[in-house]
């Protein structure tokens, strides 16, 4: 049985989880759980989470690996970033809609909760990929991408992202060797830092003119890459100020 003596309260805020049951219950009158609360807590299996609890902060579980399902109640609003981080035997989780606020890279690692193509989304957030498939479709559903979703995914070569996604996010698909080819079906509008970084087999890419904001690095080491766009649009722009090679699309 979890005593209290294994919680770090102050002011509502549960700072610190000290304890080493498997199931905990974190004692009612919580109202925030804390940075790091549970991180690196391998032991723990399940959490209940009280109903006076309001938002979950940066990291709040991540490193727990053994945690199999948890329960978000109705109160919360916010997830911080990185909360369930390389909680990687996590099956189930359910989320009111009262959360209003996901932060990035909140299920990174998250494998248990992967389909069966291999991607985790979390409602309409896709915040990673573990299947094999070489040729990739986004699923039916997802309405953004989180950041470093596709990191590192080597055996990717094709990508199609659906209309309803207009923004590529910081290192989605760094370190994507094979990626060669990237259809966009939406109006995109931002691709951000590092989006394609180290992606070095795209050697071609057809931008839409709805683009408006490209980041630092965003195609660093895509050696030999060439931009299509239409002729006065900002990826034209953006291809001559970094002295990559343009054609009209």
């Amino acid at each position: 049985m979890v005593t209290k003596e294994a919680f770090v309260i102050r002011n509502g805020i549960l700072a610190k989880y000290m304890g080493k049951d498997p199931e905990v219950t974190i004692p009612d009158g919580v109202t925030y759980i804390g940075a790091l609360a549970f991180q690196n807590c391998p032991g723990v299996v399940r959490i209940a989470i009280p109903d006076s609890v309001t938002a979950i902060g940066r990291g709040a579980f991540s490193g727990c690996t053994g945690l199999t399902d948890i329960t978000i109640p109705g109160g919360v609003t916010e997830i911080g970033s990185c909360t369930f981080s390389g909680c990687v035997s996590l099956k189930r989780i359910t989320i009111p809609d009262s959360v209003t606020r996901i932060d990035a890279s909140a299920f990174r690692g998250c494998v248990g909760l992967a389909d069966d193509a291999g991607f985790v989304v979390v409602k309409g957030v896709l915040y990673g990929y573990w299947g094999k498939d070489t040729d990739v479709t986004l699923p039916y559903g997802v309405t953004e991408i989180a950041e470093g979703a596709f990191a590192r995914c080597e055996q990717i070569t094709s990508i199609t992202l659906p209309k309803q996604i207009t923004r590529i996010p910081y290192g989605v698909f760094q370190g994507c060797k094979g990626l060669g080819e990237v259809v966009f079906l939406g109006a995109i509008t931002d691709i951000e830092m590092c989006a394609f970084r180290g992606c070095e087999n795209l050697t071609s890419v057809t931008l839409p003119h709805s683009l408006t904001y490209i980041g630092d690095d965003a195609f660093s080491g895509c050696a030999g890459l060439t931009i299509h766009a239409t002729v006065g649009s900002y990826a034209e722009a953006y291809a001559k100020e970094n002295k990559i090679p343009f054609a009209p699309s």
